[in-house]
């Protein structure tokens, strides 16, 4: 089982493992906004459709997958989605978990690290 958390403090760090032929999917890693597991779906969130489109192809979702089990020795399927305006809780995250606590509380994730 994967959490979260441990995750979410590894995410910059990720991004920047990526080699330098990767460098858009790096860039793409570091505009997620949110971040959620769910069971063994990873669920990013970021600001935009254009965004998402970037990052759910199969060659971009495949390299973070590879990211994820070469550290944290999982598998784990990748969804992304829009996440919705500071307060608004989309859909996909948890309504019970601390994401959807912090995010109720006027919190807004900006920073993965």
């Amino acid at each position: 089982m994967i959490n979260s958390g441990d995750i979410i403090k590894s995410w910059k760090h990720l991004a920047a493992a990526l080699p330098k032929s990767q460098a858009n999917l790096s860039a793409l890693m570091n505009s997620v906004k949110m971040i959620d597991v769910q069971g063994k779906t990873l669920v990013l969130g970021l600001a935009s459709d254009v965004l998402v489109s970037k990052i759910d192809k199969p060659d971009q979702v495949e390299a973070v997958q590879k990211l994820i089990k070469d550290n944290f020795g999982v598998d784990v399927s990748i969804r992304c989605i829009v996440t919705n305006a500071k307060g608004k809780l989309p859909a996909s995250v948890a309504q019970d978990g601390m994401v959807a606590a912090a995010i109720q509380h006027g919190g807004e994730i900006v920073d993965m690290e």
